[in-house]
């Protein structure tokens, strides 16, 4: 017995494209503006270590923002993971061509 199977789609999807990256670019109209900026253009103004840890960083454009662990920062969708001694630790995941996941940590000191 042979059996098809068939999806039926309302827009058919570009083959071409990657599924993950157009789940990734769904998002980016709803992103804040330390969502949309690299890691590498923040700048780590300060650092208050005590219960509540949070970090000031500002951002090319000249405002500053104040981060607390849990946020999300950085155009990769990175989660702030710690904060304190002066820095902030960032980990971004991503997903490489094959699906497989892996994370990159970024530590932001205060310059």
């Amino acid at each position: 017995m042979l059996l098809a199977l068939f999806l039926v789609c309302a827009e058919p999807r570009d083959p071409f494209t990657s599924i993950l990256e157009s789940e990734v670019t769904q998002y980016a109209g709803d992103r804040t503006p330390i969502e949309r900026v690299p890691l590498d253009a923040i700048k780590l103004a300060g650092v208050v270590d005590d219960a509540s840890p949070r970090a000031l960083i500002t951002l090319p454009d000249g405002s500053s923002h104040v981060l607390r662990v849990g946020d999300v920062v950085g155009e990769h969708f990175g989660v702030v993971k710690a904060i304190g001694h002066g820095r902030v630790v960032v980990v971004e995941h991503f997903h490489n061509a094959i699906g497989a996941s892996f994370a990159s940590t970024h530590v932001l000191t205060l310059r």
